[in-house]
């Protein structure tokens, strides 16, 4: 009997030969090089801090996905992990392969803690990703509606932040007739009058779009502010 390969059942009974089983080297997700982005992931903050204090440098790796600890924590509303990657001096604006940053992404996931802590420590939250996109236009292309009030609440000036093309917020609203998103734009002084590259007006964009909800409230926003008569 050599290498367990032989298994003896009782001592009175058969014995049953199983097969050697060949040996391989087990990589373990711990010892993996992107296993800080799962760990943020998870929210696990102390087997995080653990992975990290020695060498900060761990916060710039990418997963397969293309996302580092920063991304998937902001996703996640992990704010825990976001506390340590601030702690560490990590990079609470870094890009992942698609411009997207932190912020980006837990507006796209509607992790409103996560959105307040990264605005309270001062993240850029006008930065364009590849598609031209701003976190504002995809609070209104996702339908964030509180992630969209917590923005303005901070940046107010950013109602009128233009993105792909030049359009406002009030254009990406009228695209896909988002009224909600409208009125709270319109709630807090968005400009109606402001053109994309191609020349629209946010109403041209609804009309075009046949967002007639978005349309007959900015008929009336402007009636009020005497843009249309």
């Amino acid at each position: 009997m050599t290498n367990l390969s032989t298994i003896l059942i009782n001592s009175a009974e058969t014995a049953v030969i199983l097969p050697d089983i060949p040996k391989y080297d087990i990589c373990l997700v711990s010892k993996s090089s992107h296993y800080v982005t799962q760990l943020a992931e998870t929210g696990n903050v102390q087997d995080f801090e653990q992975l990290i204090k020695n060498d900060p440098s761990k916060l710039t790796i990418f997963s397969p996905a293309g996302l580092c600890a920063a991304h998937n924590a902001a996703a996640r509303n992990r704010v825990g992990i976001l506390t340590l990657i601030v702690r560490y001096h990590g990079d609470l604006n870094i890009e992942d392969k698609n411009g997207w940053t932190p912020l980006h992404h837990a507006v796209q996931s509607n992790a409103l803690n996560a959105i307040k802590f990264l605005l309270e420590h001062g993240v850029d939250s006008a930065r364009l990703n590849k598609q031209q996109n701003a976190p504002i236009h995809l609070a209104i292309i996702h339908n964030r509606l509180d992630a969209l009030k917590i923005i303005i609440s901070k940046h107010p000036y950013q109602v009128d932040l233009p993105g792909e093309r030049k359009k406002t917020p009030l254009h990406y609203a009228a695209l896909i007739d988002n009224v909600e998103a409208t009125k709270i734009l319109t709630n807090n002084h968005a400009c109606l009058c402001l053109r994309s590259d191609v020349g629209n007006y946010p109403i041209h964009e609804a009309a075009l779009n046949s967002s007639n909800r978005v349309f007959n409230h900015l008929c009336e926003i402007g009636k009020v502010l005497f843009y249309l008569f």
